[in-house]
């Protein structure tokens, strides 16, 4: 795999994820790739602790809470999916920062090449010039049962959300940026 990043345009007046200002650093955890797949009702306990502890000191900390716990919960279960058929090794890393007026969500995830496929056309929908009319496209399918993992695509599309995917050697780090209010 390539170095490359691949972003979500964002709306005007809203930085990239992880680029532009400065983001300091609230919270990371790492977590055993192989541990999150197989342990599964466990991702809804990691995604609220973290999302509480990065939004405690905000003006509105409870729908900040719930709204971190939210994406965070979609971005982890699009990682269990693309992973779950695969040998799932390594560790996911977890790191919430802050800037003026966004939070900044980074997961690093191991990939292989199957994992990786799946993780970068997630990102590339999300991207894409329309991501709501993709959204409607894919939750029609999901309604079907067809499901694709339509949830990066609403994150993008109706909450605010900018995405990117940075890809370093075999770890690929999805970065998302959320609104603080």
């Amino acid at each position: 795999m390539s170095d490359e990043a691949t972003s979500a345009t964002s709306p005007p007046g809203l930085d990239e994820p992880s680029r532009g200002a400065a983001s300091s650093r609230v919270v990371a955890a790492t977590l055993e790739l192989r541990g999150l797949v197989d342990s599964w009702p466990h991702c809804q306990h990691v995604a609220d602790f973290l999302a509480r502890f990065a939004a405690s000191d905000r003006f509105d900390p409870e729908q900040l809470t719930t709204r971190l716990a939210s994406y965070l919960h979609e971005v982890l279960e699009l990682v269990r999916r693309c992973h779950a058929a695969s040998e799932a090794r390594g560790d996911l890393v977890i790191t919430l920062g802050r800037r003026a007026d966004r939070i900044s969500l980074d997961v690093a995830v191991p990939v292989d090449e199957a994992a990786g496929d799946r993780l970068r056309r997630s990102v590339h929908r999300a991207c894409g010039p329309d991501p709501a009319a993709a959204y409607r496209i894919e939750f029609a399918a999901a309604i079907a049962g067809d499901d694709e993992d339509a949830g990066l695509l609403e994150l993008v599309a109706l909450h605010g959300v900018t995405c990117a995917a940075v890809e370093a050697g075999d770890v690929l780090t999805l970065s998302l940026s959320v609104p603080h209010e």
